[in-house]
């Protein structure tokens, strides 16, 4: 005869014991409720509610709404992944405000020959040298970037894209901080996507992204 004893187990999760009479020992088995509650215990994503919240993404940073559908946060470092968003997202910032600048101001014509759209524009200095130029001076720039990312990734105090770079003193209280930190997330997020639809459309138009505003092209340009 076999006889069934159940218990809370830490106040929440029942738990059944089974004395089996052929084993001789007591056996533990989670009922089927504490199984469900635990499922729907679980962290939702607030971007996605019907999957689960990776581990990694605990709101503490700014612009985190659990946002990782491939579960990158899984395999690499959080801190690594929020230092090459924060990295992108500020280089597609200043890549987007250039591209309308570049199309407002130009120079000279024996330094650059008027007219050349901005995805035009790489190659000619990429020929003349002036990407090479650029490509010197930011390598020194990464070289400090990379030391500050390593003191990081090294158990470090210093939060990922952090460099203390403020002159103007625009987060010198801690809402305010936390307001500029979740702004400059929102804004380089925004800006990678801006940046690859303008160099597709001038790819597409042959365009400059500012004339293309004024009269948009047709999506699809099907003669018949």
């Amino acid at each position: 005869m076999m006889g069934f004893v159940s218990s809370f187990a830490s106040g929440a999760s029942l738990a059944v014991r089974a004395r089996s009479s052929l084993a001789g020992r007591a056996v533990s088995v989670p009922p089927a409720a504490s199984v469900r509650v635990a499922r729907w215990s679980m962290v939702k994503s607030k971007s996605m509610p019907f999957m689960e919240a990776p581990p990694a993404l605990d709101g503490t940073m700014a612009g985190d709404v659990g946002f990782d559908p491939l579960g990158f946060t899984n395999v690499f470092d959080i801190k690594w992944m929020r230092e090459a968003e924060l990295k992108h997202g500020r280089i597609t910032m200043l890549a987007t405000l250039g591209f309308f600048v570049q199309e407002l101001f130009t120079l000279p014509a024996r330094y650059f020959p008027s007219g050349t759209i901005a995805v035009d524009a790489h190659d000619y200095f990429v020929k003349t040298g002036g990407m090479q130029q650029l490509l010197l001076w930011f390598s020194f720039a990464e070289i400090f970037a990379l030391l500050g990312v390593m003191y990081t990734m090294n158990g470090g105090d210093r939060a990922p894209g952090d460099f203390a770079f403020d002159p103007l003193k625009l987060a010198n209280t801690p809402a305010k901080r936390a307001q500029m930190e979740l702004s400059e997330v929102k804004n380089g997020r925004l800006a990678m996507i801006a940046i690859g639809g303008m160099v597709h459309q001038e790819w597409y138009s042959r365009k400059p992204v500012l004339d293309l505003l004024a009269h948009p092209a047709p999506i699809l340009n099907i003669s018949m």
